[in-house]
């Protein structure tokens, strides 16, 4: 059975990123099912990358960028750095029209950093010392379940489903705004097109 935490939203020009970990993982096979689950949980619907990366209690470790690269390398190296043995992490992102360059492997590593720290752990602790109950909430999971449980990590104020909604209503937004300009900018170029034709 695995223990399974979401993070908190980290958000950089309509791109949107939120971390979730699964602990402990004892074998590669344990890993790859543990983040297979991890990545149907509800509140990474619609997610444009789910990046994953585990380091299992055996040492075996993989990852995957999901089409955002390097993504899966950034999580394994956040892994190592943190000496993080027994952990099997996913990383959504939801792309906002703007490519962010480097920064966004900065935002993927304070994302997993983060939720490292809100479960107890500290660089180089054994996965056993990390304190299931220390967040208060999260997931368990057995290796013959086939999707999450239902109930998720639930900041103070609003569910992560909520908080995920509210930033794709953000971007939907932030993109009808833009084409709105762009429509705009079109009109006024046809306008002065028209003007020197008549001229």
């Amino acid at each position: 059975m695995w223990r399974v935490e979401v993070g908190d939203s980290v958000t950089d020009r309509n791109s949107v990123f939120i971390s979730s970990i699964g602990y402990p993982v004892k074998t590669a096979n344990e890993s790859r099912s543990c983040i297979s689950q991890m990545k149907q949980q509800s509140c990474f619907s619609g997610a444009t990358h789910l990046m994953s990366s585990f380091i299992s209690l055996d040492g075996s470790n993989d990852k995957d960028d999901d089409g955002e690269a390097n993504g899966g390398s950034r999580i394994r190296g956040t892994l190592r750095r943190m000496k993080g043995k027994g952990f099997a992490v996913v990383v959504a992102r939801w792309y906002g029209g703007e490519n962010l360059g480097k920064i966004r492997f900065q935002h993927i590593e304070n994302c997993i950093r983060s939720l490292m720290d809100k479960i107890g752990f500290k660089e180089g602790m054994d996965v056993s010392e990390v304190q299931w109950m220390k967040s208060g909430s999260g997931n368990q999971l057995g290796a013959s379940q086939s999707t999450c449980c239902q109930t998720e990590v639930v900041p103070e104020k609003q569910s992560k489903k909520r908080i995920v909604e509210k930033k794709r209503e953000e971007m939907a937004e932030a993109a009808t705004k833009r084409m709105k300009q762009a429509a705009d900018e079109l009109i006024k170029k046809k306008d002065v097109v028209d003007l020197l034709d008549s001229e």
